[in-house]
């Protein structure tokens, strides 16, 4: 836990050990968070439930209209046994959204999947710190196509599409592409990672002239 986060729920721990203890065979488990921005707090809006596999329980966390996750690593308990050996590990070569790219790839090799509603975690935004300074946007921008690209390779290796989470990732990469050269845009991975229509009608429009997008 950050010096700035808190836990809401002080038997947080025990509603985990519990959730844990009853779904032995279980590799995730998920539960609701909250961010503090400037006072304002906004929480996910999670429904307790089961799924056979994590790629399940992503895809459906990229529908919810204010979602902390994908993205953060503190709403999760891992099994240690699934990061040992799956390799799983935070990558070295970017320091913003390394957090998100944990998270997915560990959902994606993780089987049973536990959620639970309750609100255990709030992440308070400091607008001081080191990330959200304006100067480090360019960096932050470009660990962050970094990231959607190492992404897109994790879904290589998952038979099914997961239309919703390569949605999430081409809106990465689009709302990180503002400083960029027309001929400095990945059109390739914006274009096979267009889900659906609307998506693909925007990224033609995109690259037929960015006033028309």
């Amino acid at each position: 836990v950050d010096a700035d986060d808190y836990l809401c729920d002080n038997e947080a721990l025990s509603v985990l050990h519990n959730a844990i203890v009853s779904n032995e065979d279980c590799e995730l488990v998920r539960f609701s968070g909250k961010v503090n921005i400037s006072g304002n707090e906004y929480s996910d809006n999670l429904v307790s439930g089961l799924y056979e596999n994590g790629w399940q329980c992503l895809e459906e966390g990229c529908l919810q209209s204010r979602c902390i996750v994908p993205g953060s690593v503190f709403v999760q308990c891992y099994k240690k046994s699934v990061i040992d050996t799956c390799h799983i590990k935070f990558e070295n070569s970017i320091w913003y959204a390394e957090d998100m790219l944990f998270v997915c790839t560990y959902s994606l090799q993780a089987m049973k999947t536990v959620v639970l509603s309750n609100v255990m975690y709030c992440y308070v935004v400091n607008e001081g710190s080191l990330m959200h300074d304006g100067n480090r946007k360019i960096r932050q921008d470009a660990d962050q196509r970094k990231a959607a690209m190492l992404l897109e390779k994790q879904l290589k290796g998952v038979k099914r599409r997961l239309p919703h989470l390569r949605r999430y990732i081409h809106g990465m990469y689009i709302r990180s592409i503002g400083g960029l050269k027309r001929n400095e845009i990945d059109w390739r991975f914006l274009f096979r990672n267009a889900s659906n229509m609307k998506l693909k009608i925007n990224d033609l429009l995109l690259f037929l002239d960015v006033n028309l997008y």
